[in-house]
């Protein structure tokens, strides 16, 4: 019971917050203006993530405090949280230096592998590879791509909340039932605190994540796969499974601009939902198809789950169906034209 009112509260809270923050975001015309990149035709508040940071910082200080979880999760969890959510909160306000924001993310990723003591082995489910250092380099590769792709993919209304409550909620419940209780609440949590913003969020947004939600996010998904499966044994893999719909999306998207000689660093409206909107299926619409893979996706991890052996091949049907679902999308709205 106590779990549940505590979630409860962190969502009414959050949605406290962020309708406060937006009152003062038109107040001070911290507003995203409409362009020929852009899914929303009215100027509207952004920056409204900020709340994530701050909230999920008092609920981890008071977590400490009363017992539930220890200061190992204090020391991991706030320097990384504070520092990457304040670069992207002044790249939202004042555009940050691209090469800046990288050197603070890699000092992030290494920070945090440090406190971990890296990623030396890699559960399959059928076997664990154990891959000494290069899993640490790997990984820190990961958690850079992961804060970016968050942000490249959270760029309609509700998308970038929608993906965070079902790959939290899940993920959380896989750390929940291997034993991973204080790990689980601080994961849902997180969850918890994605859903008030949502209220605000859902089409028509009446305000934007920006990149200082987006980049957290994309940040903790990963490092709460690792923890899991450091601290409790829950492969790091099926988050890869709950994850898919915007790693794959980003990562083939990413690939095919380089290959096609673009500046793959610089804004656009290529990725498969975005495409999709193109077509003039409404934000409600994507979403929703979204969810729905979700979910498709959620039992195969759940699948995995109870049977590791298995591993693999729901990682393989996983990629099947995103794979299946992009070339749709390009069939009816290609990339590129031809």
């Amino acid at each position: 019971m106590t779990l549940v009112l505590s979630l409860i509260l962190s969502c009414i809270l959050s949605y406290i917050s962020v309708g406060l923050y937006r009152s003062y975001a038109i107040k001070k015309s911290i507003l995203d203006h409409p362009n020929h990149r852009s899914s929303h035709s009215m100027p509207t508040p952004r920056g409204g993530g900020v709340v994530f940071p701050v909230l999920w910082g008092v609920f981890l200080v008071v977590s400490y405090f009363i017992g539930f979880i220890d200061g190992s999760y204090l020391l991991l969890f706030l320097p990384v949280t504070f520092i990457i959510s304040l670069v992207s909160f002044l790249d939202d306000k004042y555009q940050v230096a691209a090469r800046f924001r990288f050197f603070v993310q890699l000092g992030v990723a290494i920070y945090s592998l440090f406190i971990m003591g890296g990623f030396p082995e890699f559960n399959l489910g059928l076997l664990t590879i154990n891959w000494g250092w290069f899993g640490s380099v790997f990984i820190c590769i990961v958690l850079l791509w992961s804060i970016n792709l968050y942000n490249f993919m959270d760029g309609i209304d509700g998308i970038a909340a929608i993906e965070a409550l079902f790959v939290l909620g899940v993920g959380g419940y896989f750390v929940w039932d291997a034993g991973g209780h204080d790990l689980a609440m601080v994961v849902w949590s997180m969850a918890a605190i994605v859903c008030g913003f949502l209220l605000w969020n859902k089409p028509p947004a009446k305000i934007f994540m920006g990149d200082v939600g987006s980049t957290l996010l994309g940040f903790l998904v990963v490092l709460f796969a690792i923890i899991g499966e450091r601290k409790y044994n829950v492969p790091a893999l099926l988050w890869v499974i709950l994850y898919g719909v915007f790693w794959f999306d980003a990562t083939l998207t990413l690939i095919r601009r380089f290959i096609h000689g673009d500046k793959w660093y610089q804004a656009h409206r290529l990725h498969a939902y975005q495409r999709l909107q193109l077509q003039n299926w409404s934000h409600s619409k994507i979403i929703m198809g979204v969810a729905i893979v979700n979910i498709v996706l959620a039992v195969l991890a759940n699948f995995a789950y109870n049977f590791p052996q298995y591993m693999l091949l729901a990682l393989l049907g996983g990629g099947v169906i995103l794979a299946i679902g992009y070339m749709v999308v390009e069939k009816t709205q290609p990339m590129y034209l031809r």
